[in-house]
């Protein structure tokens, strides 16, 4: 400070003497040259200068006056400045030593480029056990503080290179952590700090002993925590809900296939992991607990992990932390991988659900019960006794059943029995319905029950019925069709024979009327002939796609025109065709409307309607799923008891003086043949219905145009034929009429001999022009097989089946065969030349 003043009083005095020469200067030389200018006499100008003189000492003496008093003015200010700073400097000095002596730092000063010692604070000499005496200057501090040479020296160096940039920049050292070795020989953690204030060094240092001590124990009890809670394999998060910082345990990234660089230290982190189905709920969980809304927070939800896949996660947690406002400020919490428990939780639950859905889907009644007490059944069980499932449990297993079956259900149920038998199920509203019983011993919530299931078997017993009677039509067939062929040939002989005869005698003759009555009865008995055949094998259908409209309207039409019944039909356009023999569909509809022309004798309506169907895999008539068409046939007949209407479909069942039980029986054939069902209601005094289901081509019928043929009247008479047939009577006969309408005729007995007649004509260059050949003969070759034969010589030969019996269905679907005609037995002479005149216009 003394320096400065000295400097300020050299320039006052260097700035007055400037200021007092200049003006003299200027006094001496601007005086003289006024007055020059102004007086021209010398003595008058000597004794000017005079008084020149004594006022130029005047003005100068007044402005050293002025320079000096406003110098020493300064001097006494600046004085009196001085000793102001000296004595707030003493005082700032004085409470500055007061705070350094109690300030928990300990404070080196230091001075001079020796750095020598100035003071030590006392907390220094407490804290490491030196006074200024042990060292004197920072030379004996280094090997008291740091006596491990290697240590000292990197100590200092490090030290001396941020002292010196500090000095350079003018900044604030970068503080420093070492270990000094104390007085007494212990050490202590210490953060040293320094700065420079004018000519004086203090460093200073703070000791972290205590907190480095409480530090390791903490990062140990942290680790022995980390340890035990991440041993359990749970991970470990500490969110800082002010800074929304986190921090994540090693197992908690592993546990997300993460490494622990791949998570940044944000809450964010977790919350951009968390499902998009789970956020919400997250969200309101642990909002609900921050709030104070629930006391705990624990709540399940998915994370994604580092494959993109999603595990299920167990997330607890708790507040450690809160502001003095009450705020949470930090949570720590687990995180547990639960995804095994909520596969499994899931696999169990979805166990239960295919359980639930399969019982209640079961087609059977399932009842669980204990010592014979039902504790649970099934939606099945409801629909079928009509019993809540509040009402059944409880309830004894036997009033399931009728009385009289109740014993053998106990019987069986105490002996564990577990084959199924039949009884009588008996209904909340009274009703029963045959039923299959199974049972079996099973664990049931901890408890031994038995597992029923009840089934109602009233369709199975309807199949078996309809089984039984269709076994019976088919042993029935197999009779009807050996009979069918022998009576057919005897009445082939009968009916060619009286039409044969007819031609020879006049119509005015005796014999022409019994003639003609034996042939009436001949064709009834060629009818009955052919219902017998509709059980027989060779009635299976030959199907094409067929109109029920068409069908229908002729065959209504045709039975009952001249009667007093009318006929109401109402097929829709709308309908479905089938796919059925069109002969058989025929005769289906004309035996049931004679049924009901027959119970209807004082008239009345006769009503069919049709429409399209589609039945499920349970229909209850055994169909196939699909689409059908459903025909509804109502009279208004006097109906049909209920005892005879479980009999009307039976063969030979009738109760008509006149019948022959053979009508319904032979559509009950026809329609199963068909794929179809039938089955009738009836109530006395009001009418019968016959219901018929027959599978439909899924579509509208559409004509398909059907070729005709144009038969010439004696085109091709006085040809030569061949007949063959194993009766001598239907040789002989057809080759009598074949001879009257002027064919010449060969006949045999067999199919060889037919083959080798017809080669051996072919041969002579004089061939056969038509062969008629029976389609069965017993012990020898069929028509069929010496067809194939023939046409195999001669592709163009004319061939006509005749039979009266067939096992396959060449009698309808003769052209398939390489047949040009069929005629069935028994037929007379028209039919006969007919048939052939039609097979020979092919040619």
């Amino acid at each position: 400070m003394a320096h400065k003043i000295q400097d300020f009083s050299r320039f006052e005095i260097i700035r007055i003497v400037a200021v007092y020469s200049v003006f003299g200067s200027l006094w001496i030389y601007l005086s003289d040259r006024i007055l020059g200018t102004l007086i021209n006499n010398p003595a008058t100008i000597t004794q000017l200068s005079m008084y020149k003189g004594v006022l130029f000492i005047f003005l100068t003496a007044v402005l050293l006056y002025f320079l000096i008093a406003r110098y020493l003015t300064r001097i006494s200010r600046q004085r009196s400045d001085l000793t102001r700073a000296e004595k707030m400097l003493q005082v700032s000095e004085d409470s500055f030593k007061a705070m350094v002596d109690k300030v928990p730092l300990a404070i080196h000063l230091t001075t001079g480029i020796e750095q020598t010692t100035h003071y030590i604070n006392p907390s220094m000499i407490t804290m490491f056990g030196y006074t200024k005496e042990d060292i004197p200057s920072v030379r004996q501090w280094w090997p008291l503080a740091y006596p491990e040479e290697k240590y000292r020296r990197e100590v200092s160096e490090e030290w001396n290179q941020r002292v010196a940039y500090a000095i350079k920049t003018q900044t604030t050292i970068e503080p420093m952590e070492t270990v000094v070795r104390c007085k007494d020989g212990t050490t202590r953690d210490i953060l040293w700090g320094y700065i420079t204030l004018g000519d004086k060094n203090y460093s200073y240092g703070l000791d972290l002993t205590e907190r480095k001590k409480a530090e390791a124990a903490l990062l140990k009890s942290k680790y022995r925590w980390e340890f035990a809670i991440e041993g359990s394999g749970d991970g470990v998060w500490d969110w800082n809900i002010k800074t929304n910082e986190a921090t994540y345990s090693r197992r908690w990234t592993e546990m997300l296939g993460y490494a622990e660089s791949d998570i940044l230290p944000s809450h964010q982190e977790w919350l951009d992991r968390i499902h998009p189905d789970d956020q919400s709920h997250v969200a309101r969980t642990i909002q609900d607990y921050l709030d104070g809304l629930s006391e705990t927070y624990v709540v399940e939800y998915r994370l994604k992990c580092k494959d993109q896949s999603y595990k299920w996660i167990l997330g607890r947690g708790m507040v450690v932390s809160r502001s003095e406002d009450g705020k949470p400020v930090r949570m720590i919490g687990t995180h547990t991988d639960i995804t095994d428990r909520k596969n499994s939780e899931d696999f169990l639950a979805e166990s239960r659900e295919k359980y639930r859905c399969l019982s209640e889907a079961a087609y059977e009644a399932i009842f669980i019960s204990e010592k014979g007490i039902c504790l649970e059944q099934n939606k099945r069980a409801e629909e079928l006794f009509g019993y809540t499932n509040d009402e059944a449990v409880g309830r004894p297993g036997t009033e399931w059943i009728v009385p009289e079956d109740r014993i053998l259900a106990m019987k069986n149920m105490l002996a564990g029995y577990e084959q199924p038998y039949e009884v009588t199920g008996l209904r909340k509203d009274g009703t029963t319905f045959p039923a299959l019983i199974r049972g079996k011993v099973m664990n049931f919530k901890d408890r031994t029950a038995r597992v029923t299931s009840l089934s109602d078997i009233t369709d199975r017993k309807e199949r078996e019925k309809e089984l039984v009677k269709n076994e019976k039509l088919e042993s029935l067939g197999v009779l009807a069709g050996g009979i069918a062929h022998d009576f057919n040939n005897i009445l082939t002989g009968i009916m060619g024979n009286i039409s044969f005869a007819q031609m020879f005698i006049d119509t005015t003759h005796k014999a022409y009327k019994p003639l003609a009555a034996a042939e009436r009865a001949s064709v009834r008995a060629g009818e009955l002939a052919h219902q017998l055949l509709t059980f027989a094998r060779g009635g299976d259908p030959v199907k094409k796609v067929v109109s029920l409209q068409h069908v229908v309207n002729e065959t209504v039409s045709l039975v009952l025109r001249g009667s007093n019944i009318k006929g109401c039909v109402d097929i829709a356009d709308s309908v479905h065709a089938i796919n059925a023999d069109e002969g058989q569909m025929s005769q289906v509809f004309n035996n049931i409307t004679i049924n009901a022309a027959q119970a209807m004798p004082g008239g009345g309506i006769l009503s069919v309607c049709a429409d399209n169907v589609t039945l499920s895999i349970v229909n209850g008539m055994s169909l196939s799923p699909g689409t059908y068409i459903r025909v509804a046939i109502t009279d208004q007949g006097c109906g049909i008891s209920a005892h005879d209407l479980k009999k009307i479909f039976d063969p030979y069942f009738t109760t008509k003086p006149t019948g022959n039980g053979l009508g319904l029986a032979s559509v009950h054939s026809i329609i199963h043949r068909h794929g179809g069902h039938i089955d009738a209601t009836s109530t006395l005094g009001k009418g019968t219905t016959f219901t018929i289901h027959l599978p439909s081509i899924g579509e509208t019928y559409v004509a398909h145009q059907t070729e005709s043929v144009i038969v010439t009247s004696g085109a091709h008479a006085g040809g030569s034929i061949l007949v063959m047939d194993d009766e001598v009577l239907i040789r002989d006969m057809v080759a009598e009429m074949l001879c009257f309408l002027g064919y010449q005729v060969t006949t045999c007995e067999d199919g060889t001999e037919a083959v080798m007649l017809y080669k051996a004509a072919q041969e002579s260059g004089e061939p056969f022009s038509a062969v008629i050949m029976d389609l069965t003969i017993p012990g020898g070759m069929g028509g069929r097989e010496a067809a194939q034969e023939i046409l195999g010589s001669d592709p163009k030969a004319c061939l006509i089946v005749s039979s009266g019996y067939s096992n396959d269905p060449t009698m309808s679907d003769f052209r398939s065969f390489g047949f040009s005609a069929a005629a069935n037995k028994p037929y007379n002479l028209g039919e006969l030349e007919q048939q052939l005149r039609s097979a020979l216009s092919l040619r």
